[in-house]
């Protein structure tokens, strides 16, 4: 798998438990995961990897701006970030909440196993990171402090009917921000339109969630702000990205539950909406749909209203890997 995995381009050593154990520190054991280090920028050169090779399934709810996990054949394989600077290498954890600087000579010294070298973080960086570890978790819990606490509806989003270039040549894909609570039924929201009946709305798309965090993304991507509402959307919501979310998960208000059913697939009045007639493309390769829910408890909504997120507590797919499945071709279908 290391070959592989640094064939594809991805300068990888072997961490944790298992280098651990092939260096000697610990005892041999039974391990959960392997982990590794990535030595790069990004993890653009692991995302592309991942986009062409699907039997690794990533683990959206372990996303973060130094990791990426995944799941090959039942086993959960972690990709930790390694970025070089001055006057070494080093890793931001959760947002930069912790920093952890690698010894001199971690990625210089591969293991020999079975008379085959393998790559692996050197004894000193091993007994480095695990020096660190209470440091990085208590990074990790100020992180999800944060995150519980800046969770909310940024703005809730109601539209009207509207003349466009492409299908009906009518849709409800304008939406502006309500300046009063919206109150949101077993099809969505009150006042809300939907032209395109066949394909949105129902009881299982009431609801359309797009995330501020890939807003700004967007934002980033097109040179231009973008305003709540821009993709349609019913709610926008801060704390979150569209790549963290699995079907199943919950979002709670004081008075609405919502649950996850699937990832907007875009089409072409989307392109219309950006005017743009490439942008479906682009949609589809940013890799952040957005999510469509299910009400399960109707209730009043308003910008500003606290949520709770409630991950599936047996996740079975996430909502991006359902959107790449979406374009799969299956010939014998």
């Amino acid at each position: 798998m290391l070959a592989r995995l640094r064939a594809a381009g991805l300068p990888v050593w072997l961490a944790g438990g298992w280098a651990e154990e092939l260096r000697g520190l610990i005892p041999p054991r039974p391990h959960r995961d392997i982990d590794l280090l990535c030595r790069a920028d990004d993890f653009a050169v692991l995302e592309a990897f991942l986009r062409h090779n699907p039997e690794f399934e990533e683990i959206s709810a372990k996303r973060f701006s130094h990791k990426r996990a995944v799941l090959l054949a039942g086993l959960m394989i972690e990709f930790v970030l390694v970025q070089q600077g001055a006057p070494g290498f080093f890793t931001r954890f959760f947002g930069g909440r912790f920093r952890l600087d690698w010894p001199a000579g971690s990625f210089e010294q591969d293991l020999q196993v079975a008379g085959q070298p393998v790559p692996a973080a050197s004894i000193e960086a091993l007994r480095h990171y695990r020096a660190q570890h209470a440091h990085i978790q208590r990074a990790y819990q100020q992180w999800r402090a944060q995150q519980e606490k800046i969770m909310h509806i940024v703005s809730v989003n109601v539209g009207e009917e509207r003349v466009i270039p492409s299908k009906s040549g009518k849709t409800g894909i304008y939406k502006l921000p309500a300046a009063v609570p919206v109150e949101i039924g077993p099809l969505g929201l009150q006042g809300d339109v939907i032209i395109d009946t066949e394909n949105h709305g129902g009881l299982d798309q009431a609801v359309y969630i797009y995330f501020s965090e890939d807003y700004a993304w967007w934002s980033a991507e097109l040179g231009q702000e973008l305003a709540p509402g821009t993709f349609g959307e019913n709610l926008t919501v801060a704390g979150l990205q569209s790549a963290q979310i699995w079907i199943g998960d919950r979002f709670e208000t004081s008075g609405v539950t919502l649950e996850v059913t699937y990832p907007r697939i875009p089409c072409v009045t989307l392109a219309a909406r950006m005017g743009e007639p490439t942008f479906v493309k682009r949609f589809r390769a940013a890799e952040r749909p957005g999510v469509y829910c299910r009400v399960l408890r109707p209730g009043p909504v308003q910008a500003g209203d606290a949520l709770t997120y409630q991950p599936n507590p047996a996740p079975a797919l996430s909502a991006l890997q359902m959107f790449r499945d979406f374009y799969v071709k299956h010939p014998d279908a």
